[in-house]
């Protein structure tokens, strides 16, 4: 490397390096960012789903149904723990309605699992939620 030190009353001050070796620097600190990130993430405890869960979500099976018995959880057992009647989980697991935001913030709590792991679509169905109000499909 190929290095100019500037000194300020007899103290290194500035550091000047040739711009190509500038960019390589920056190259290099953004991969080392990048393994940082990766690490991270590998050390945080992560869920290990069997195959069987997953090719269910990936064959088109509702989320909230394949989370739900994924946890052992009856339909009664769900709407019980989020405060809603047991049809309601049944006509959102048969698309039959939309979930309010609120409902799917408890829905996603009893499940462990985050919001948008419970969508379908997440960004057509997260934008269409609303705190309140359930859309009926008929």
């Amino acid at each position: 490397m190929n290095v100019q030190i500037l000194e300020k009353e007899g103290q290194p001050e500035w550091a000047i390096i040739p711009y190509q070796e500038y960019q390589q620097l920056l190259d290099l600190k953004e991969e080392l960012d990048d393994i940082h990130e990766f690490d991270t993430a590998l050390a945080m405890p992560q869920e290990k789903i069997p195959v069987e869960w997953v090719d269910r979500l990936l064959n088109g099976e509702h989320p909230i149904q394949v989370w739900r018995e994924y946890r052992g959880l009856s339909q009664q057992q769900l709407a019980v723990a989020c405060t809603v009647e047991t049809d309601y989980i049944c006509q959102l697991e048969t698309r039959q309605c939309q979930p309010s935001l609120t409902v799917l913030r408890q829905i996603a709590k009893t499940l462990k699992r985050d919001i948008e792991d419970l969508l379908e679509n997440e960004s057509d169905e997260l934008s269409k939620l609303t705190e309140n109000s359930v859309s009926v499909t008929i």
